[in-house]
């Protein structure tokens, strides 16, 4: 995986296999397939970056619910990293305003989360990293639509059991928007295989 031609053009429906740290303790698995659901392509409107986001999902037996990932592959210039997110949360961004600014016009440069994991639950401060990007184009499999998006990077160096990153993709105003929150991590080239289906 290390030629980027190797994990774009990929459809709804094709195959990926990860087999990063991450999966593995979490699935319980040395390597899990992920059925492909849902395309998405960011790209920033000066070309810093374009992501490719793969929304893929996980059936482990008909009476266990389906598990999403998103494998995100981040191109800036000509480098690119492999990243694997899960959805924390969504919803209306009336819901999330405490990762706003007062006036609500930017996404915050520090929030702070409890994140459950079983009995365990941690206190996590996250820092954006850079800016927030304004204006992003991002397209999907699931409308025929463009729309804009601003999208936010943060780190943390608190306990987050291996997912140090969080991505904020949000739409619209802080009133009446919508916001999605990932967290996850980097991985290696070589934790992930794709295959076409036809």
């Amino acid at each position: 995986m290390n030629d980027i031609s190797n994990v774009l053009n990929y459809d709804v429906g094709d195959i990926l296999t990860l087999s990063d740290l991450q999966t593995q303790i979490e699935f319980k698995k040395l390597e899990v397939d992920f059925t492909i659901i849902e395309i998405r392509k960011y790209k920033h409107p000066e070309g810093i970056f374009c992501l490719t986001c793969y929304i893929a999902s996980y059936q482990a037996s008909p009476d266990v619910g389906a598990q999403q990932i998103m494998l995100v592959v981040r191109q800036v210039g000509g480098d690119f990293d492999l990243r694997v997110y899960y959805l924390d949360g969504d919803g209306p961004s009336d819901n999330f305003g405490g990762i706003f600014i007062e006036n609500g016009e930017d996404l915050t440069d520090r929030f702070e989360v409890d994140l459950h994991f079983g009995e365990d639950l941690l206190a996590v401060t996250w820092d954006k990293q850079g800016q927030s990007n304004f204006g992003v184009e991002c397209t999907s499999t699931e409308s025929e639509m463009v729309n804009c998006k601003t999208i936010a990077d943060y780190f943390t160096n608190d306990d987050t059991r291996g997912n140090p990153l969080c991505l904020i993709e949000w739409t619209g105003d802080k009133i009446g928007g919508y916001v999605e929150i990932w967290y996850g991590c980097e991985i290696r080239k070589n934790d992930l295989e794709m295959f076409h289906v036809k």
